[in-house]
């Protein structure tokens, strides 16, 4: 099960907390955060402003579920709380099923869209370099016939006889 701080941060990866946290969680999300996305992304500041969402919702009465972040129901030998996932699941089928095993749904899976874009760049350097090898060929039969002598004219037939002058 995932900790608390995790779940918090992958609740903020779409610029929006929905859930209501116990408030330390909100200071570890921050902590644990890299330093890229701290600096390139927004999310610090999305869970800052949840935390002092939650600061409003604690003084009004209402309290943070623990059961959002898998801590034990009751406090004998109570049930644990639920998980974290998005529940059903069922068959997707193929593709569905691979975007959602490799897709971006939180914060620690990886982007699809940096695969597409390595694939696009990955064949863009195989046709530069087929076009470089075409160029080569082609550049390497003109230097040969070049330093043959022969024109294409001349392997046409025999020699046509001199011009006479006037």
């Amino acid at each position: 099960m995932a900790p608390c701080w995790k779940v918090l941060t992958n609740d903020a990866f779409d610029s929006k907390v929905d859930g209501l946290y116990p408030l330390p969680t909100y200071g570890e999300a921050i902590g644990h955060l890299p330093v890229d996305a701290q600096s390139y992304s927004t999310i610090a500041e999305v869970i800052t402003r949840a935390r002092q969402a939650a600061l409003q919702q604690v003084g009004k009465g209402i309290r943070a579920n623990p059961a959002r972040c898998g801590y034990a129901l009751g406090a004998k030998g109570g049930t644990t709380g639920g998980t974290t996932g998005n529940g059903g699941g069922g068959d997707k089928g193929l593709i569905p099923g691979v975007i959602v095993k490799v897709g971006s749904d939180n914060a620690d899976s990886f982007p699809i869209a940096l695969i597409v874009i390595a694939a696009i760049a990955g064949l863009l350097v195989l046709g530069g370099g087929a076009g470089y090898l075409v160029r080569r060929r082609q550049r390497g039969q003109a230097e040969l016939e070049a330093g043959s002598g022969s024109t294409p004219s001349d392997d046409d037939g025999p020699p046509s006889p001199p011009a006479l002058g006037p």
